[in-house]
């Protein structure tokens, strides 16, 4: 399975446990997505990717941002509803644009607008 889709999958279940689990996880858990983002940020791809790359690595610093204004009570539920909701448009868009380099990682595209729309 290709580094991305494994990489989104664990993103996935991280901010699934960050939503839904109980406040006081919540340091932890956004801890882990902090890592998956650096991990994102490092991951090797061929030049075509590193737009789409980049752009995943952004829409989830973006939602690690929001998840941290939650945790210090710094911004309105609904700001960060929509900040939540602005960095997963920006995630699932870079998926789908991964797809402009490499027609063949479909599935993995699939598997990476399937492991971010369901938070």
């Amino acid at each position: 399975m290709h580094r991305i889709a494994e990489l989104l999958r664990r993103w996935s279940a991280g901010t699934r446990r960050a939503l839904n689990g109980p406040r006081q996880a919540l340091p932890g858990e956004v801890q882990q997505l902090q890592g998956l983002v650096k991990e994102m940020q490092q991951l090797p791809v061929v030049p075509c990717l590193r737009n789409a790359r980049d752009g995943m690595a952004e829409g989830m610093e973006r939602y690690t941002a929001a998840l941290l204004s939650h945790l210090h009570g710094s911004a309105s539920d609904d700001e960060i509803a929509r900040g939540i909701r602005a960095a997963q448009t920006t995630i699932e868009t870079n998926v789908v644009g991964m797809l402009v380099c490499r027609p063949d990682l479909v599935v993995v595209a699939a598997a990476g607008v399937k492991a971010t729309s369901g938070v």
